[in-house]
């Protein structure tokens, strides 16, 4: 099967490409500078970076067809590039927590439970065994918690992907739908 030029999953599968690189080059600086990747100005920053990715993604590929795009090929463009994003991404972490950042589970152990006294809740041993059980096991491949993860990346995306292609969806008046 030949792909066209201007294939949605063509381009969705770039821009996961680039959203994946992005997110990784944006951890191995925090990394670098010492910031923790843990912290919510990464988490933020990630998000902006990665709207703004699949804004221009949308916006390139309506321009490569014409100017004119249906809702459904801006949707399956988002959800697309955002599942090859997350299916990266859940790889990366576990590279990133075994072997570039082996102190990676103290220091969400140290963020989690920094929240949660903050909240007024005093941290028992009991408390903290289980999240520390919990955060392990993010830190090695389960098929449990690779599924989870691509649930929650398909209902993040298909959700900004809904959202860009409708905001972004133009009928093309040449065209008469029957």
């Amino acid at each position: 099967m030949k792909m066209e030029q201007n294939s949605i999953l063509k381009n969705g599968l770039t821009l996961g490409c680039i959203m994946s690189v992005v997110s990784i080059l944006l951890i191995l600086l925090f990394f670098l500078l010492g910031i923790s990747t843990t912290s919510w100005m990464l988490s933020g920053l990630s998000w902006v970076i990665m709207i703004v990715i699949l804004l221009y993604g949308v916006v390139k590929y309506r321009k490569s067809i014409g100017g004119y795009m249906k809702f459904s090929d801006g949707f399956l463009l988002v959800l697309t590039a955002g599942i090859l994003a997350t299916v990266v991404a859940y790889f990366f972490s576990l590279v990133y927590a075994n072997y570039i950042n082996p102190s990676f589970v103290d220091e969400v152990m140290s963020t989690s439970i920094s929240t949660v006294e903050k909240m007024g809740v005093a941290v028992t041993d009991e408390m903290e065994e289980q999240m520390r059980t919990s955060v392990e096991q993010t830190a090695v491949f389960s098929i449990k918690n690779f599924g989870m993860s691509i649930l929650g990346g398909a209902i993040g995306y298909a959700i900004l992907g809904a959202t860009l292609g409708g905001i972004f969806s133009k009928k093309n008046p040449n065209i008469v739908e029957e």
